[in-house]
């Protein structure tokens, strides 16, 4: 049943690929973090975190 939810979304990478912490999801761009890894995580923070309040973005512009 998950395979099918995540079949129309392409390869995600495989858990151990990225890092996923207190301090949010890490790995490379484009790599280990895609978009289609974006969307489930958009979609299940939302299926997940029912109750309203902020949810924050941000990103680390270190190189």
């Amino acid at each position: 049943m998950a395979e099918a939810a995540i079949h129309p979304l392409g390869h995600l990478p495989k858990p151990s690929q990225i890092s996923f912490g207190t301090d949010g999801l890490r790995g490379r761009v484009d790599t280990m973090l895609t978009p289609a890894l974006a969307l489930q995580v958009g979609y299940w923070c939302g299926r997940v975190l029912q109750a309203e309040g902020p949810v924050l973005i941000g990103m680390d512009s270190r190189s």
